[in-house]
């Protein structure tokens, strides 16, 4: 006996299975991170859009979930150094526009490059960050929107973007 393939009953299966798939990807990715299935799906780490990147309240969020994580834009100091040493000398200012909580600065600091600044428009993370590199003296970590920087008040700085 042929039995009739039912599309509405397939479809609604799929449906079900689909629910129960996102709940265990939601309980899984809460529990990583430390907070409640209703915390992770309001506070999702990747944007709604692209838009959501040049927002203050997005990085407030981001790094209030991340916690002190840091997290790595373009690659950590070892991936990177060879081409820092190329282009900047240890005596420079160099300023990094979207630090966040990055371990490249301190890595850079604690090579030979004293003479760091960095900002971001996050007052999270800004006083994560400042906490934590107290002891680097040289160091700065500044709360600032990047678009309101003057270009001549850093003129011969070396710059950094990582937004």
């Amino acid at each position: 006996m042929i039995q009739q393939f039912n599309f509405n009953k397939e479809i609604d299966r799929f449906k079900r299975d689909l629910r129960e798939k996102k709940k265990v990807f939601y309980n899984r990715k809460a529990k990583i991170i430390g907070t409640s299935k209703n915390d992770w799906q309001k506070s999702y780490l990747i944007p709604g859009s692209g838009k959501e990147f040049s927002g203050k309240d997005y990085w407030d969020r981001f790094f209030k979930i991340r916690g002190t994580q840091a997290f790595e834009w373009y690659g950590e100091y070892e991936n990177l150094f060879e081409c820092i040493h190329k282009y900047i000398k240890p005596e420079d200012n160099v300023l990094v526009i979207g630090c966040g909580n990055s371990k490249l600065s301190e890595n850079m600091y604690d090579v030979c490059f004293k003479h760091i600044t960095n900002i971001d428009l996050s007052d999270i993370v800004i006083k994560q960050m400042s906490a934590k590199n107290k002891n680097r003296k040289d160091m700065k970590y500044l709360k600032m929107d990047m678009l309101n920087v003057r270009a001549r008040d850093w003129l011969g700085e070396i710059f950094f973007k990582w937004i």
